[in-house]
């Protein structure tokens, strides 16, 4: 009778110990997914600000060329208000026009 009763013990210890490892392979499953997708998530915005960071650098780089070309205008103006190929009235228009594509 008492090995019976071992027995059943035995074999309920047993369930529950299979059942409490289900539990444990799902929920480690479930975390596994949720941190899949929470990486998912990083990967997108770094994506992102990568995107982001390249646009920035373009238009970061298209300005100075913008800038570096009203150098030289500003610089052909002097030179030709130097050689008297323009009057002052002329330069400063040039000047004025140069200053404001730069301010856009």
């Amino acid at each position: 009778m008492q090995a019976r009763k071992n027995k059943k013990a035995e074999e309920r210890a047993s369930k529950e110990a299979k059942e409490t490892q289900k539990r444990e392979a799902k929920a480690a499953e479930l975390a596994a997914k949720e941190q899949a997708k929470r990486d998912a998530v990083e990967a997108r915005k770094a994506r992102e600000a990568e995107i982001v960071a390249r646009e920035q650098a373009k238009r970061e780089a298209e300005q100075v060329k913008h800038v570096e070309k009203c150098l030289r205008q500003m610089e052909r103006t002097r030179e030709d208000l130097d050689a008297g190929k323009i009057d002052t009235t002329e330069a400063i228009q040039r000047l004025r026009d140069i200053a404001e594509s730069i301010s856009g």
